[in-house]
């Protein structure tokens, strides 16, 4: 039978790791660079607008284009008419184990040895069971960080480390233990360092189960050099302090990775498109310090909020008429004569709303948020996440070995030739 490992490593720029790769002489960050390189490409054009993750990574899943699956936001899978690879592949016949795919729902698929959604995809669970206590905490803080509360922080923090200390989760994460004890002392629990240390405990957890259950295909999903590059991105040749951090976390979790792949298998690394740097455009990433009570203070209180990666979220309000007004109310708003946010109704769910902040310029303390005839001073409701380091851009890559895979193609051909490699 096949082995085939899809390893997403989320928007990383192969430039950037291969300057990482020199000046710390990391060698499976080498070992990955010198597999063999195929270009992508998607015609998703504008970030915020489908040239996103959670767009590109479903492309990839599925086959299509975003014209054709039409999925535009994170937990956004209800009207998701296509299968994805792992339910394509469980149908016939094969085995599958499939660790943080962005966006991805586990669906009818047979044969599956493990699901483990994204923090942000509510409304699916792990699988087996057992798993779901390492994502309480994930979840907990991708929802909420910049407004978390100590009590639920604290139950969700006991759910994880009640799993982590398990004896099977643990016997895969000792290996690891003085990485992840002596970088949170010396760093501290700064957010780059929080996702690369959970990228880092995602790779010795993934290990551990696919060496258990030895799938046929496998997914695993990693985040943190995407974050990285969004928020720590130097414009000068020499890498910044919180760069040479994540990738040494990064390349020993490589290390990991490759020790536990059998000789034989086919293993491809893809980014679904890149990032370049930006620091010169000057643009600044917002997020709400609360929800809900933004939402309740402009008159448009919701039954509840589902806060997504970055600067948007998913609103549920009891009624179509409380919606529209939403609606309305959110289009409506603005600062210093501009729009502040794009609104979508959920086609397929009259009762929700997606919203996303995209105002992107720098805001004083005094700067006036205009909305639902109030006059809020925005940072009071808002906080500044960091000034932009890293924007998308269309290319992408994929570095495989084990496959022969064209020099160039549509980051969803990708499917295609999965397909083809199980096959074989």
């Amino acid at each position: 039978m096949p082995c085939v490992l899809l390893l997403e490593l989320n928007e990383f720029n192969p430039e950037l790791m291969q300057r990482a790769a020199e000046e710390l002489d990391a060698p499976h960050l080498k070992k990955l660079l010198s597999f063999k390189r195929t270009t992508t490409r998607t015609d998703d054009a504008a970030e915020r607008y489908g040239l996103d993750p959670w767009v590109q990574w479903v492309s990839i899943h599925t086959g299509k284009p975003s014209q054709e699956h039409g999925v535009q936001h994170l937990a956004d899978l209800a009207t998701l008419r296509y299968p994805q690879i792992w339910e394509t592949l469980g149908q016939a016949g094969y085995r599958c184990g499939i660790w943080g795919a962005m966006n991805a729902r586990r669906g009818n698929t047979p044969l599956l040895t493990f699901f483990v959604p994204d923090p942000w995809t509510f409304g699916e669970t792990a699988f087996p069971r057992e798993l779901n206590p390492l994502l309480a905490l994930p979840i907990y803080y991708a929802r909420h960080y910049g407004h978390t509360r100590p009590l639920p922080l604290a139950l969700a923090l006991c759910r994880t480390l009640c799993f982590l200390l398990r004896p099977s989760a643990l016997g895969a994460l000792l290996p690891h233990a003085p990485t992840l004890l002596s970088t949170l002392l010396r760093k501290g629990f700064k957010d780059y360092v929080l996702f690369a240390l959970f990228d880092l405990i995602n790779v010795a957890l993934f290990t551990r189960y696919y060496r258990e259950h030895r799938p046929d295909f496998s997914i695993l999903f990693l985040n943190s050099l995407a974050h990285l590059q969004h928020h720590h991105w130097s414009p000068t040749e020499t890498l910044s302090p919180e760069m040479r951090e994540t990738f040494c976390i990064i390349d020993r979790a490589l290390g990991t990775l490759f020790d536990a792949l059998p000789a034989d298998k086919t293993l491809l690394v893809a980014n679904a498109f890149t990032q370049t740097c930006t620091v010169q455009d000057n643009e600044f990433l917002y997020r709400q310090r609360d929800p809900k009570l933004f939402l309740q203070t402009v008159g448009i209180p919701a039954e509840s909020v589902a806060q997504l990666m970055t600067n948007d979220a998913h609103i549920f309000y009891p009624s179509t008429q409380a919606c529209e007004e939403a609606r309305q109310t959110l289009q409506n708003a603005k600062l210093n004569n501009e729009a502040v946010f794009h609104v979508r109704q959920e086609p397929d769910s009259p009762h929700s709303l997606f919203y996303q902040l995209i105002y992107w310029k720098p805001v004083g303390p005094e700067d006036i948020l205009a909305i639902a005839n109030k006059r809020l001073r925005f940072m009071e409701f808002f906080y500044c996440v960091t000034q932009r380091t890293g924007s998308h851009i269309q290319k992408g890559h994929i570095f495989s070995s084990g496959i022969d895979l064209p020099d160039e193609i549509y980051n969803h051909e990708l499917y295609d030739h999965l397909l083809k490699a199980m096959k074989k």
